[in-house]
Protein backbone atom coordinates (compact mmCIF):
# COMPACT_ATOMS: atom_id res chain seq x y z
CA UNK A 1 0.00 0.00 0.00
CA UNK A 2 1.64 3.21 -1.32
CA UNK A 3 2.19 5.58 1.79
CA UNK A 4 0.74 8.75 2.10
CA UNK A 5 2.54 11.36 4.23
CA UNK A 6 1.49 14.48 3.86
CA UNK A 7 -2.05 13.48 2.15
CA UNK A 8 -3.97 16.49 5.04
CA UNK A 9 -4.31 19.24 3.13
CA UNK A 10 -6.51 16.52 1.00
CA UNK A 11 -8.12 15.43 3.77
CA UNK A 12 -10.63 18.56 3.54
CA UNK A 13 -12.39 19.34 6.80
CA UNK A 14 -11.21 15.57 7.36
CA UNK A 15 -13.47 14.06 5.01
CA UNK A 16 -15.80 16.91 4.27
CA UNK A 17 -16.60 17.46 8.60
CA UNK A 18 -17.54 13.99 9.39
CA UNK A 19 -14.33 13.48 11.50
CA UNK A 20 -14.50 17.06 13.58
CA UNK A 21 -14.07 15.18 17.09
CA UNK A 22 -11.20 12.91 15.82
CA UNK A 23 -9.51 15.65 14.97
CA UNK A 24 -9.78 17.80 17.49
CA UNK A 25 -11.95 20.24 16.43
CA UNK A 26 -13.87 21.95 19.81
CA UNK A 27 -16.78 23.47 17.37
CA UNK A 28 -17.61 20.82 14.49
CA UNK A 29 -19.41 22.24 12.08
CA UNK A 30 -23.27 20.57 12.23
CA UNK A 31 -23.56 20.13 8.16
CA UNK A 32 -22.43 17.17 7.42
CA UNK A 33 -20.58 16.59 10.46
CA UNK A 34 -20.99 13.49 12.77
CA UNK A 35 -20.65 14.89 15.67
CA UNK A 36 -23.68 16.54 18.30
CA UNK A 37 -23.34 18.78 21.35
CA UNK A 38 -24.68 17.21 24.56
CA UNK A 39 -23.48 19.73 26.79
CA UNK A 40 -20.86 22.55 27.09
CA UNK A 41 -17.75 21.38 26.29
CA UNK A 42 -18.57 17.69 25.94
CA UNK A 43 -19.79 15.67 22.52
CA UNK A 44 -21.14 12.90 21.40
CA UNK A 45 -20.04 10.78 18.02
CA UNK A 46 -22.93 9.83 15.86
CA UNK A 47 -22.59 6.90 13.21
CA UNK A 48 -23.59 9.49 9.67
CA UNK A 49 -25.41 6.17 8.61
CA UNK A 50 -26.94 5.11 12.33
CA UNK A 51 -30.61 5.49 12.54
CA UNK A 52 -30.93 8.09 15.25
CA UNK A 53 -28.82 10.51 12.63
CA UNK A 54 -29.95 13.20 11.64
CA UNK A 55 -30.52 14.19 8.01
CA UNK A 56 -27.66 16.50 8.14
CA UNK A 57 -25.29 13.56 9.07
CA UNK A 58 -24.84 12.77 5.50
CA UNK A 59 -25.73 16.73 4.10
CA UNK A 60 -24.29 18.62 1.33
CA UNK A 61 -20.92 19.94 1.56
CA UNK A 62 -20.04 22.24 -1.37
CA UNK A 63 -22.89 23.85 -3.34
CA UNK A 64 -26.36 22.20 -4.60
CA UNK A 65 -27.21 21.69 -8.21
CA UNK A 66 -28.19 24.35 -10.37
CA UNK A 67 -31.87 24.46 -11.83
CA UNK A 68 -32.11 21.87 -15.16
CA UNK A 69 -28.38 20.64 -14.87
CA UNK A 70 -27.68 17.41 -15.66
CA UNK A 71 -26.77 15.12 -13.03
CA UNK A 72 -24.39 12.27 -12.85
CA UNK A 73 -24.92 8.99 -10.45
CA UNK A 74 -21.39 7.92 -9.68
CA UNK A 75 -21.40 4.09 -7.82
CA UNK A 76 -19.57 3.88 -4.47
CA UNK A 77 -18.60 -0.05 -3.15
CA UNK A 78 -15.21 -1.32 -1.23
CA UNK A 79 -12.74 0.39 -2.39
CA UNK A 80 -13.97 1.67 -5.69
CA UNK A 81 -16.14 4.25 -7.91
CA UNK A 82 -17.89 2.74 -10.52
CA UNK A 83 -19.51 4.53 -13.19
CA UNK A 84 -17.40 7.36 -13.70
CA UNK A 85 -17.64 9.12 -16.85
CA UNK A 86 -14.45 9.69 -18.79
CA UNK A 87 -15.00 13.20 -20.29
CA UNK A 88 -17.80 15.52 -19.17
CA UNK A 89 -19.47 18.84 -21.21
CA UNK A 90 -17.86 22.12 -19.36
CA UNK A 91 -20.94 24.07 -17.50
CA UNK A 92 -23.49 23.20 -14.89
CA UNK A 93 -23.18 19.74 -13.50
CA UNK A 94 -24.18 17.31 -10.66
CA UNK A 95 -23.19 14.28 -8.66
CA UNK A 96 -24.59 12.17 -6.47
CA UNK A 97 -23.20 9.03 -4.77
CA UNK A 98 -24.55 5.68 -4.47
CA UNK A 99 -23.78 3.37 -1.76
CA UNK A 100 -23.75 -0.32 -3.10
CA UNK A 101 -20.91 -1.58 -0.47
CA UNK A 102 -21.09 -2.56 3.52
CA UNK A 103 -19.12 0.82 4.47
CA UNK A 104 -20.50 4.26 4.15
CA UNK A 105 -18.59 6.06 1.77
CA UNK A 106 -18.03 9.94 0.22
CA UNK A 107 -17.50 11.52 -2.96
CA UNK A 108 -14.96 13.98 -2.56
CA UNK A 109 -14.40 16.27 -6.01
CA UNK A 110 -11.21 18.04 -6.51
CA UNK A 111 -9.54 19.64 -9.56
CA UNK A 112 -6.16 18.83 -10.39
CA UNK A 113 -3.77 21.66 -12.10
CA UNK A 114 -1.33 19.70 -12.20
CA UNK A 115 -0.26 16.57 -14.86
CA UNK A 116 1.44 14.27 -12.34
CA UNK A 117 -0.57 11.48 -11.13
CA UNK A 118 -3.19 11.49 -8.08
CA UNK A 119 -1.58 9.22 -5.88
CA UNK A 120 2.06 11.72 -6.70
CA UNK A 121 0.25 14.58 -5.14
CA UNK A 122 -0.88 13.01 -1.97
CA UNK A 123 2.78 12.40 -1.22
CA UNK A 124 3.73 16.31 -1.76
CA UNK A 125 4.32 19.23 0.98
CA UNK A 126 1.09 20.85 1.75
CA UNK A 127 2.16 24.10 -0.16
CA UNK A 128 2.15 22.04 -2.78
CA UNK A 129 -0.63 19.99 -2.55
CA UNK A 130 -2.67 23.44 -2.30
CA UNK A 131 -0.58 24.60 -5.26
CA UNK A 132 -1.59 21.44 -7.26
CA UNK A 133 -5.40 21.12 -5.87
CA UNK A 134 -8.84 23.02 -5.47
CA UNK A 135 -11.26 21.09 -3.48
CA UNK A 136 -14.87 21.12 -4.80
CA UNK A 137 -17.12 19.83 -2.29
CA UNK A 138 -18.66 16.48 -1.73
CA UNK A 139 -21.83 14.03 -0.48
CA UNK A 140 -21.68 10.78 1.11
CA UNK A 141 -24.16 7.59 1.01
CA UNK A 142 -25.01 5.06 3.27
CA UNK A 143 -25.06 1.60 2.57
CA UNK A 144 -27.97 0.70 0.15
CA UNK A 145 -28.67 4.30 -0.22
CA UNK A 146 -28.12 7.56 -2.24
CA UNK A 147 -26.79 10.80 -0.91
CA UNK A 148 -29.74 12.83 -0.20
CA UNK A 149 -28.40 15.70 -2.41
CA UNK A 150 -26.36 16.07 -5.70
CA UNK A 151 -23.47 18.00 -5.08
CA UNK A 152 -23.16 21.14 -7.64
CA UNK A 153 -20.14 22.81 -9.63
CA UNK A 154 -20.03 24.76 -12.89
CA UNK A 155 -17.53 22.46 -14.43
CA UNK A 156 -14.22 24.05 -16.18
CA UNK A 157 -12.08 22.42 -18.88
CA UNK A 158 -9.81 20.34 -17.47
CA UNK A 159 -8.66 17.46 -14.96
CA UNK A 160 -10.62 16.25 -11.53
CA UNK A 161 -10.42 13.75 -9.37
CA UNK A 162 -12.89 11.70 -6.95
CA UNK A 163 -11.51 10.68 -3.58
CA UNK A 164 -13.45 8.77 -0.49
CA UNK A 165 -12.03 9.76 2.76
CA UNK A 166 -13.78 7.49 4.82
CA UNK A 167 -11.53 5.67 6.98
CA UNK A 168 -11.57 1.64 6.25
CA UNK A 169 -13.59 -0.49 7.98
CA UNK A 170 -16.50 2.26 8.88
CA UNK A 171 -19.31 0.58 8.87
CA UNK A 172 -23.15 1.76 10.14
CA UNK A 173 -23.16 -0.21 13.13
CA UNK A 174 -20.04 1.58 14.62
CA UNK A 175 -21.09 3.55 17.28
CA UNK A 176 -19.03 5.45 19.93
CA UNK A 177 -15.54 4.61 20.95
CA UNK A 178 -15.92 1.28 18.08
CA UNK A 179 -16.36 4.42 15.35
CA UNK A 180 -13.77 6.61 17.12
CA UNK A 181 -11.41 3.61 16.82
CA UNK A 182 -12.37 3.34 13.22
CA UNK A 183 -11.75 6.95 12.46
CA UNK A 184 -8.04 6.09 12.88
CA UNK A 185 -7.93 4.01 10.06
CA UNK A 186 -5.82 4.54 6.58
CA UNK A 187 -8.37 6.33 4.14
CA UNK A 188 -10.29 4.48 1.09
CA UNK A 189 -8.55 6.39 -0.88
CA UNK A 190 -5.02 4.36 0.55
CA UNK A 191 -7.00 1.33 -1.06
CA UNK A 192 -7.72 2.48 -4.62
CA UNK A 193 -10.57 4.57 -4.16
CA UNK A 194 -9.69 7.15 -6.47
CA UNK A 195 -11.21 8.08 -10.23
CA UNK A 196 -10.95 10.64 -12.46
CA UNK A 197 -12.18 12.40 -15.47
CA UNK A 198 -11.62 14.99 -17.68
CA UNK A 199 -13.58 18.13 -18.37
CA UNK A 200 -14.44 19.24 -22.65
Amino acid sequence: MPNYPNASILLVACFAGMLAVACGDDNPPSANGSVTTVAEGEAEEINPCSPEAPPEETALEGDPVAVGAPITDIVATEYRFDEVPATLPAGPHGFRLIGEGEEFHELALIRVDDDRPVVDLLELSEDEQEEATTYIGGVTACPGKTSPEALGVDLEPGRYTLLCFVPVGTSPDLEGDDLLDAYENDPHFTEGMVAEFTVE
